[in-house]
């Protein structure tokens, strides 16, 4: 008895939390690479166009595991293995593989993702997050760095991408930065809508939802779309490792693998 209350306030104060601005911060703050105690993602669909694509994360002990990631155009399968607290000699050193090490300080989670194909190092992206700001550094190359940065307050999400390619010499002709700004205002009339706005104008439409296992973030623009699905901690042991499945359009049925309309009678 209890354990149910403890779940029960547990998902009291997560749902309470979730207006449709909070609820896209801790998706692009926490994500995937949540602690133990925080809601997580479990998977992401996109429509662009004519392709469509499914990203699926699978957890072990609290901690994510694994991703598959399904593309129709493309057909393909993309599949990532997560390592924690782990050096170079651990992995496989086959397919694509991230070395993620964390700590947490005064309430505060700093986290680094090693990323590697075939054994053979990308980039690293440096994390930093907090109840009201989170902030990633990528490092693609000694030249190349982006930034973007997070910060939530008063049902505001204010955020900042920032680029920049610099050589060795600050007159080099081929430096360049760049600076992007945005920020998310809750519908006055609707807290499960948001809109985003760059220099006062709105770029985009997102729609929150409560559900049983938690809750998702809608993104529309025209007839695109991408929806983002996070799931509390008590959810996670309903999860079973299998791979994921493309939503395929209605359209689909009526063709057969080889792209020819289907005769049914």
């Amino acid at each position: 008895m209890k354990k149910i209350l403890s779940c029960l306030a547990i998902l009291a104060v997560f749902a309470a939390a979730n207006t449709c601005t909070e609820a896209w911060f801790k998706i692009n703050s926490i994500g995937a690479f949540a602690n133990k105690d925080e809601p997580r993602l479990d998977s992401v669909y996109s429509k662009q166009d004519e392709s469509e694509w499914t990203k699926k994360y699978f957890y072990s002990d609290g901690l994510v595991d694994s991703m598959a990631q399904v593309s129709s155009v493309p057909a393909e399968v993309s599949e990532y293995k997560f390592y924690h607290n782990a050096k170079l000699d651990d992995i496989r050193k086959t397919g694509n593989e991230i070395i993620i090490t964390d700590t947490i300080s005064n309430g505060t989670t700093f986290s680094s993702q090693l990323s590697y194909v075939n054994g053979i190092y990308q980039n690293r992206t440096d994390f930093k997050r907090s109840d009201s700001y989170a902030s990633s550094t990528m490092a693609r190359s000694i030249n190349e760095t982006s930034v973007t940065e997070y910060f939530f307050s008063n049902d505001t999400l204010f955020f900042k991408s920032s680029f920049e390619h610099k050589m060795i010499l600050d007159a080099d002709p081929s430096n360049w930065s760049l600076v992007v700004e945005s920020y998310l205002l809750s519908d006055p009339k609707d807290n499960s809508k948001c809109y985003q706005y760059r220099d006062s104008i709105i770029t985009d439409t997102l729609f929150f939802q409560n559900n049983e296992k938690g809750f998702s973030v809608k993104i529309v623009k025209g007839n695109n779309l991408t929806e983002y699905f996070m799931v509390y901690p008590e959810g996670f042991t309903a999860i079973r490792k299998q791979r994921p499945a493309v939503k395929i359009s209605p359209k689909a049925r009526y063709f057969d693998l080889l792209g020819r309309y289907k005769f049914t009678k």
